[in-house]
């Protein structure tokens, strides 16, 4: 299975700042045959009620914003699969050579990031691609719930 040709994207409300407009018609400059959803905090929860709702729970106990925003790309990537592209990146060229034949694409952090952390890498959550239900994103979300609940029972959710 190919990683599918749909880039995710999200943001707080539908109105994309002025300031990442650019950056996100880029990527549809780019790749004018691939599809593209766009979603909003609104967007965001009604999937993790529909598909995850388990979850929801845990997803509105988030103490920060962030927290939901970071947690529902990883459940777009394992349902739908595709790119999760956060709106300050640009496209400066077609990422299909990048993807052929993956089925999970990460990128690091920069050095200085993992520096400041203390750490000898950091995957990077702002750009993602990844086939539906990859084991990586399985995996991640069992931290996620682990993390959050401090349970030892997170084999018994059903990714």
């Amino acid at each position: 299975m190919k990683i599918p040709r749909i880039i995710h994207q999200t943001w707080k409300t539908k109105e994309i700042p002025t300031h990442f407009r650019g950056f996100a018609k880029s990527w549809r400059n780019l790749h004018p045959s691939w599809d593209f959803v766009f979603w909003d905090d609104d967007d965001s929860e009604k999937f993790i009620v529909e598909h995850f709702p388990w979850l929801i729970r845990c997803y509105r106990r988030y103490e920060f914003d962030i927290q939901r925003v970071d947690a529902v790309r990883y459940f777009i990537l394992l349902k739908y699969g595709g790119v999760y592209i956060d709106l300050d990146f640009e496209c400066l060229k077609p990422i299909d050579a990048l993807l052929a034949d993956e089925q999970c694409v990460l990128c690091l952090e920069p050095r200085e990031h993992c520096r400041y952390h203390n750490l000898p890498y950091i995957i990077s959550n702002a750009f993602m691609a990844a086939t539906p239900r990859h084991p990586f994103f399985n995996n991640v979300i069992k931290e996620l719930i682990f993390y959050r609940s401090n349970s030892s029972s997170i084999n018994d959710f059903v990714l």
